[in-house]
Formats: C-alpha cells, sequence, structure tokens
C-alpha cells in the first residue's frame, strides 16, 4: 500500500517540512498506525517519527522503502526504514455466527479499543433464539435474555425444558455497559443457541459513542429457574 505524510521539521539538516512517501509492510493490516525512522545519513542524524497506513501482506515487522529527493539541501535519496510500529485498534464493527450452541457457548473476542465511555451493541437473533452475554475485564457487564422469534405458533415452545428461560423479546435489542477504564481493549461475547438452524448478527459501536437506544430486557427465567450458568473469567477471558 502506498503512504504518505509529512515528516516534520527535526533538525538544523532539515528546516523545513518535506514529503514522505514510501511503501511500508507489516500485519497491521490498513489501519492507521505509528513506528520510528531511524538514522540514516548526515542529513539526518537523529531518528524521526512515521505515521502511514501499513500494508497487511508483509510477515515481519520491518519495513523499508526510499524517500526520493526533495529539497536542494539533501541531493540524493535516502532509504526509509520503520524499525517499529503499533497497529492502531478498531473499535467499531460487526461480528457474525451461526449454528447450534448448546450447551456450550459460542465464543468470540471483540476488539474495544482504549476508548472509555458508554459502549453499544446491537444483538439481532433474528427469527431463532438466542441468548447473548458480553464479559469485560473479569465482569459480566451484560446479559440479554433469549431474544428472537415469534416465529410459527408453538415453534419454541420447548425453550423453556431446554435452557430454563422463556423468549424475553423480539430481535433486536440494544445494550450497554460502562467501559469507565482503558484497558482492557477487549472484551468476550457468549452466544447461546438452542437450536440447529440458528444464526445472528452482533454490532458494536466504539466507546464514547453517544446513543440513545432503549435497553434491551435481562433473562426471563421460567419457573425451575435457568439452566445457564455465566463462569468466573479473568481480564484475557480464562475460567477461574
Amino acid at each position: 500500500m502506498l503512504s504518505s505524510g509529512t515528516v516534520s521539521q527535526n533538525s538544523q539538516y532539515r528546516p523545513r517540512s518535506i514529503q514522505l512517501q514510501g511503501l511500508v509492510s507489516s500485519e497491521c493490516g490498513d489501519t492507521t498506525t505509528s513506528g520510528t525512522v531511524a538514522q540514516v545519513d548526515q542529513y539526518r542524524p537523529r531518528s524521526i517519527s512515521l505515521q502511514g497506513s501499513l500494508n497487511p501482506h508483509s510477515s515481519n515487522g520491518l519495513a523499508s522503502h526510499t524517500i526520493p529527493q526533495n529539497p536542494a539541501w539533501r541531493p540524493s535519496s535516502i532509504s526509509l526504514q520503520a524499525l517499529d510500529y503499533t497497529c492502531a485498534v478498531s473499535c467499531e464493527g460487526s461480528t457474525t455466527s451461526g449454528g447450534y450452541s448448546w450447551p456450550n457457548p459460542d465464543i468470540s473476542v471483540i476488539e474495544l479499543g482504549a476508548g472509555t465511555g458508554e459502549t453499544w451493541f446491537e444483538f439481532d437473533a433474528l427469527t431463532v433464539p438466542d441468548k447473548f452475554a458480553i464479559n469485560w475485564n473479569g465482569n459480566w457487564v451484560i446479559e440479554s435474555g433469549f431474544i428472537g422469534g415469534p416465529g410459527a405458533p408453538g415453534s419454541f415452545s420447548d425453550l423453556c425444558a431446554l435452557t430454563g428461560e422463556n423468549i424475553a423479546a423480539p430481535s433486536s435489542q440494544y445494550y450497554k455497559f460502562d467501559k469507565n477504564a482503558a484497558q482492557p481493549e477487549k472484551c468476550f461475547l457468549y452466544v447461546w443457541g438452542p437450536y440447529t438452524n440458528t444464526a445472528w448478527d452482533v454490532f458494536h459501536w466504539c466507546p464514547g459513542d453517544e446513543k440513545s437506544f432503549s435497553v434491551g430486557p435481562g433473562p426471563s427465567p421460567c419457573s425451575g429457574g435457568s439452566l445457564i450458568t455465566l463462569p468466573d473469567l479473568d481480564a484475557e477471558g480464562n475460567e477461574v
């Protein structure tokens, strides 16, 4: 990917900003990243900063190219080498899955980034009922009831016997939690789908994005109580 930007004034050898253009590669994907351009010749005695879009197709962390001749006081091209970089985490996207997941849930990792504030999710179970839960920093911060339906009359009449819960609401529903710290930057999505023909979609917004959705309902247990137990997790999503 061709990336471009501006290298700012750094030393007496570069009294004005110059244009940067070069090919850089990493495993970051098409995301904005930052790195360091190392000293390479007498015209640049100290390292300077690099920011650009890095290509995901390189298997190593070292990207290099050439900055072409630009000002009169840099008479020849010099080599650019990105020695280190950090990948920017995308905090907004959709996660899609489907299939039978009972009694063991389907588990996905969702990247939220380092932002803080209210973090919204849309859970769409389509027609066949599914149940969703979010664990962040070792805490269950969202637990929905089974959402979906209505389907044909009597289609899910055995849901209570299967799961110990009733359908709490039709799909889709919105839920939120307060991400009150920058770390951790990921959360864990658990989905229970007790029917073989299930499918579901989840969309999440960046922490701090202001929304005015109505929050969906929690679990609607049957008379005998829910058969679903949320496991104790640590901040990395491991059961403890």
